[in-house]
């Protein structure tokens, strides 16, 4: 378990129904991580995997996500990639293979906030460049792991931490994306 599940362990009581998990939807909704990672224009090609991010608040005006296992989401990335990142907001019944669809639908040569479907209800939209992954490989080459905090491009209250690991001169592992952001309703 991540130092942010154990720091933050109170599940939020703002479920929309009775039926809802707090822990995977706040009022109808879930929140779902993309991923574009490109080493060439031409090549805008979003992921979505297959799992929602796991739902704490311990704010009253916050919420946070966490995927709490590598095995939810591990990437080797070499020093060339400029990778795009994206935490969304969709309603519950939205299947995560739609919104990677949707997505990729518009075929733009590189990845953009316009690529974002309509029925998204949110979006923090946060852009890793190749400086600044050469800059977390070589920090974790000279001092090991680390975790790494960047804010969205739309809207800098939204932060996005990544658990950054050592892997060769010229690559790293990012895995364990969590996110936190002011509630949107």
């Amino acid at each position: 378990m991540s130092s942010f599940a154990r720091s933050n362990s109170q599940v939020h009581p703002a479920a929309g129904s009775a039926a809802e998990d707090p822990t995977k939807s706040y009022k109808g909704f879930k929140f779902i991580f993309a991923i574009n990672a490109t080493s060439k224009v031409g090549n805008n090609v979003w992921h979505v995997p297959n799992r929602r991010f796991l739902l704490t608040e311990f704010q009253t005006k916050k919420l946070f996500g966490q995927y709490i296992t590598s095995s939810w989401y591990s990437k080797q990335y070499n020093k060339v990639m400029c990778i795009r990142f994206a935490v969304l907001i969709v309603q519950n019944d939205c299947a995560i293979a739609t919104v990677e669809k949707d997505l990729n639908s518009l075929g733009n040569p590189f990845p953009t906030v316009f690529d974002i479907p309509p029925y998204v209800k949110k979006f923090s939209f946060f852009d890793l460049s190749p400086l600044l992954l050469d800059s977390c490989i070589m920090c974790a080459n000279n001092n090991g792991d680390f975790k790494f905090a960047m804010r969205a491009t739309n809207c800098n209250w939204d932060i996005l931490h990544l658990h950054i690991y050592k892997d060769t001169s010229e690559t790293c592992i990012i895995s364990q994306p969590e996110f936190e952001i002011f509630k949107p309703f």
